[in-house]
């Protein structure tokens, strides 16, 4: 594994907390340093970081809101 990959993987809270809960991933990062890509994005989906879930939790803030708005009229 390069160091820019440990460096990676040492900033990033979220990618630290996934590795650290999915050990088995590590293997596959010895192997090819490309696999952070993939591991990003899986652990972007699982913490919902993701442009699609953002954008889904601010259609259900959006909702809730026109709810209160509407039990208030």
């Amino acid at each position: 594994m390069k160091t820019e990959t440990i460096l990676k993987i040492n900033n990033d809270i979220y990618l630290k907390n996934y590795l650290k809960y999915n050990s088995y991933l590590f293997k596959y990062l010895y192997r090819d340093d490309n696999y952070l890509d993939i591991i990003i994005n899986e652990y972007k989906k699982y913490y919902s970081l993701d442009i699609n879930s953002k954008i889904n939790n601010f259609k259900d803030r959006l909702k809730l809101i026109n709810t209160f708005i509407d039990l208030i009229k």
